[in-house]
């Protein structure tokens, strides 16, 4: 690891320890939650610093929930639905009119049941929602993240530029309410 992205890293995780003891301003929009901005490349880096400074809270891997979605359908049923969805992809990973389960629910049921626990969420690996039609703008407007206890953190894969960051450096980003680091 180079002293620069040492350094960043430092300096982002002292900011987030700040913004963790501060009360952020919940709004109509949102915004109990922090987003921390980071290089894509620099993902394991900052997973292993969350790991070393926030043991205890919840760690939720979108990956991994990602997963679990395609298993609770299994994975033919997946691929059909998948296939005839492809052009839609939120009426798959976000459709409230299924009765199939659904990758939103299972981010918001984790955040909840972290919430539940009396821990802070961390949401990461989120670059996984690349192509699910899920913003998270999506997951942060909406009650389950407004009636948090503790913010939600989301862990963000982007390349900062003037005005709004690249997500996973590729598509440009919604304005969001929280805080951004």
């Amino acid at each position: 690891m180079s002293i620069d992205s040492e350094n960043e890293i430092n300096y982002k995780f002292n900011e987030l320890s700040k913004h963790l003891n501060e009360d952020l301003e919940v709004t109509a929009q949102g915004g109990n939650f922090i987003r921390l901005i980071y290089p894509p490349r620099e993902e394991k880096l900052y997973l292993e610093r969350l790991k070393e400074s926030y043991p205890d809270e919840a760690h939720i891997n979108v990956g991994k929930l990602f997963v679990k979605m395609i298993d609770s359908y299994g994975p033919d049923k997946f691929l059909e639905i998948f296939r005839h969805y492809k052009s839609q992809p939120e009426k798959v990973f976000q459709s409230k009119s299924s009765k199939e389960p659904n990758l939103l629910e299972f981010i918001l049921d984790a955040i909840k049941e972290a919430d539940d626990n009396g821990k802070t969420p961390f949401l990461i690996r989120t670059g996984a929602l690349h192509g699910t039609g899920i913003r998270l703008n999506t997951v942060t407007k909406t009650q389950v993240v407004s009636e948090l206890t503790n913010p939600l953190v989301i862990f963000y894969p982007a390349k900062e530029t003037e005005g709004n960051p690249l997500f996973l450096n590729i598509r440009r980003t919604s304005d969001y309410m929280g805080q951004t680091i």
